[in-house]
């Protein structure tokens, strides 16, 4: 596994909420829609399983989740311009993505498996 991919997964891991209200958290773009509550739940319950199966990990996580979510952009037809915030992601969040994945590698990937 590449240190790219290790961050896009635990990125998407995060961003899809890592705890508390996260789950709820509404999109700062006036035209997202609002999380059903079926996606709450889900999340809910994704996060849950992320969190018994590995403590490891989880405070960098939400760091990156929260400085990401800063980070969001909206477009003129006010809907995320996931372009535009995932280039803001990068430059914005580069050192908790940094750190994020410097855990990943030191604490979750064997070893063996270590690009």
């Amino acid at each position: 596994m590449t240190k790219r991919l290790l961050v896009a997964t635990a990125t998407a891991l995060f961003l899809a909420g890592c705890g508390g209200d996260e789950c709820s958290r509404s999109s700062p773009c006036p035209n997202d829609p609002r999380p059903t509550e079926a996606e709450i739940k889900e999340c809910r319950e994704k996060v849950k399983l992320a969190r018994e199966t590995s403590t490891r990990c989880v405070r960098e996580g939400s760091s990156l989740s929260d400085c990401s979510y800063r980070m969001i952009a909206c477009g003129p037809d006010g809907k995320i311009d996931a372009t535009r915030w995932g280039d803001a992601v990068t430059s914005g969040c580069a050192a908790q993505a940094e750190v994020l994945t410097d855990c990943v590698m030191r604490d979750l990937v064997p070893r063996d498996d270590r690009p």
